[in-house]
């Protein structure tokens, strides 16, 4: 990432990122697995949904999380020519727009991924994963910015990890939360459209969509 310019511009890092981990889930095909893949695995005797699965997944956004935050950590080290100020903490820029555009950017894309990801019977397609999470955010977004004007790239790079973790809580909390009556007593259907993404395909699409619309220079440049 580095050699491709992205260590001193935190937007281009963390998408290059995102499409690193797109590749790396879709590596292995049909044969790599997807939601429906992970119940059928955590659930070797049929019965009703259980939310210990999506529990489970939850560590892996811990992993994602330390991954991404030590690559940009590690990036910022690495390019020491560039002033400091190129990967500030949120918190030293921490304004009600910028929360709002946040949480704005986070409910667009929900209602836009669960809308997008399909029926609830439907089976779970790594390509429709990625058109969901990934115009969910873009859109999502796209909706803040023009709302709010912000324009930071770092306060949009959070909502994929909470996009997905709220996810997973709905879903462990519900685990049929979406399904019609008559479907309830199978465990290998997601409980609905947010729990659809494994956390890899979330935060690689998620990044990648969330950071589209953004100017580059938005990292390092604060909105007045």
């Amino acid at each position: 990432a580095r050699v491709l310019g992205a260590a001193p511009n935190p937007r281009r890092l963390l998408m290059i990122l995102g499409v690193a981990l797109l590749l790396w889930a879709a590596a292995g095909g049909r044969a790599g697995g997807t939601m429906d893949t992970w119940l059928i695995l955590r659930h070797p005797l049929p019965g009703p949904p259980t939310g210990g699965p999506y529990w489970l997944l939850l560590v892996d956004y811990v992993y994602l999380l330390l991954g991404i935050g030590g690559a940009c950590a590690l990036a910022q080290q690495l390019d020491r020519a560039r002033p400091a100020a190129e990967f500030p903490p949120p918190q030293a820029r921490a304004g009600r727009p910028k929360v709002l555009a946040l949480l704005t950017s986070i409910i667009v894309a929900g209602i836009a991924t669960v809308v997008l990801a399909g029926r609830p019977l439907g089976q779970t397609l790594r390509g429709q994963v990625y058109f969901a999470v990934g115009v969910g955010l873009l859109f999502g977004v796209w909706v803040a910015v023009h709302l709010t004007q912000v324009r930071t790239s770092l306060w949009y790079a959070p909502a994929p990890f909470i996009l997905g973790i709220v996810g997973l809580v709905v879903a462990g909390s519900n685990p049929a939360l979406m399904l019609p009556l008559e479907y309830r007593n199978l465990d290998i259907l997601p409980a609905w459209g947010l729990s659809r993404a494994l956390p890899i395909e979330m935060i690689g699409a998620g990044l990648v969509g969330a950071l589209w619309l953004l100017p580059a220079e938005s990292a390092a440049v604060d909105e007045p």
